[in-house]
């Protein structure tokens, strides 16, 4: 197979460049998957921050806000001028500096209503600061309302804390999975699309750049082996390079997450990845029948990988994804990767249902990897007759 030796001359020519492509996209898919974020949510927890409180006008109302909001936050008081009080927020003394003006209950059960605000102080870019903000307008808005139907404001602040001390219990659709806890493994094989992906189109495309340059090219067309048989040869010997690189990154996969082996499901787990291997294979094809250059073929690679990535919910998780961009979504192979994925690993062993969804999921990345195959062959034989022609 004359083909099959010069892929391995070219491969043995590049082979520093190729290795330094398959550790950078094997640290990657290591590094992410390590470090994702692998607690899922178990339950609700309201926030709670550190609050410096100066109470100028020191009356019931003051009083009460303090009260209330030493609840649900750690509280200080402190008798601080405003510079003071932003110095305790600079040395993170405090996440959130609030001041009572003088006057505030008096504006409150005056009949003018022109009621005096709270000032804050709060750290930028941070949610938590809002959230006491819509504590206390809630807070400040009952004990108004209260106050209309003619009652003091001692019993005005005591009916507010008595109604917000009412507590209700958030409960969640779908809790029994909300609270499974996803192995480690399920991360590296989550990442997977973007790192095999990344690694074969490189991998491929460099050597078939040399394979199809304009010298290799004259030499074939002076021999008698027919682009029909080209073509098969080099798909023969793509299928074989990439499955080596699966079985790499499987290795890999199992050897560091070793403790994790029992929550596999070996068969249907091989299957996806195999499914999606054939995508990446010829999507890899296309892209080294397209670039013409190295750096082309790197741009070509980032382009495809991130945005499969990020629309196929590899990245970004499915259920986050809006309605405007779902339907294109559904368009990627990798978002039919990604359920699979965790249709796998969030259930011991798959009834009859979801085996046949998971069948519909592997099919339809094999359509559309031999939609990207079927294009590749196209691309490759229009470039053909467009050299034959020159020549």
């Amino acid at each position: 197979m004359p083909v099959f030796k010069l892929y391995l001359k070219i491969m043995r020519s590049k082979a520093g460049l190729i290795c330094l492509y398959v550790g950078i996209f094997l640290f990657l898919a290591l590094f992410m998957s390590a470090n994702v974020k692998k607690d899922n949510a178990t339950g609700f927890v309201e926030s709670k921050i550190s609050i410096t409180i100066a109470d100028r006008d020191n009356s019931v109302l003051s009083k009460h806000i303090t009260d209330y909001l030493s609840k649900n936050h750690e509280v200080v008081t402190a008798d601080y001028d405003r510079a003071a009080l932003q110095d305790t927020l600079y040395y993170s003394e405090a996440q959130y500096v609030l001041i009572i003006p003088n006057g505030l209950q008096d504006s409150y059960t005056a009949s003018d209503n022109q009621l005096l605000s709270l000032e804050n102080v709060k750290e930028p870019r941070t949610q938590e600061g809002y959230l006491v903000d819509s504590q206390l307008e809630e807070y400040l808005s009952l004990v108004h309302t209260a106050l209309h139907s003619g009652i003091t404001i001692t019993e005005a602040c005591e009916q507010t804390d008595l109604l917000l001390r009412t507590q209700t219990t958030p409960e969640f659709l779908n809790a029994e999975q909300a609270n499974k806890q996803l192995p480690s493994i399920y991360y590296y094989f989550q990442f997977f699309p973007y790192a095999f992906l990344s690694l074969i189109t490189v991998v491929f495309g460099t050597a078939l750049i040399s394979i199809l340059g304009p010298e290799v090219r004259k030499r074939n067309y002076c021999s008698a082996l027919p682009l029909r048989k080209f073509n098969a040869q080099l798909g023969i010997i793509c299928v074989g390079v990439g499955m080596i690189l699966l079985l790499l990154l499987c290795v890999l996969g199992v050897v560091v997450f070793s403790d994790h082996l029992d929550l596999i499901q070996p068969g249907y787990l091989a299957c996806n990845l195999i499914s999606f291997a054939v995508v990446c294979m010829s999507i890899g094809l296309l892209c080294g029948f397209v670039a013409k250059a190295p750096n082309v073929l790197t741009m070509l690679a980032n382009i495809i990988s991130l945005s499969f990535s990020f629309l196929g919910g590899v990245f970004v998780e499915q259920e986050f994804l809006s309605d405007k961009v779902l339907p294109l979504s559904k368009l990627l192979p990798s978002y039919w990767y990604i359920q699979n994925n965790d249709m796998i690993f969030q259930n011991l062993s798959l009834n009859s249902t979801q085996i046949q969804t998971f069948i519909r999921n592997c099919s339809l990345q094999l359509v559309f990897a031999f939609a990207v195959l079927a294009a590749a062959m196209l691309v490759s034989n229009q470039k053909a007759s467009a050299q034959k022609a020159l020549h």
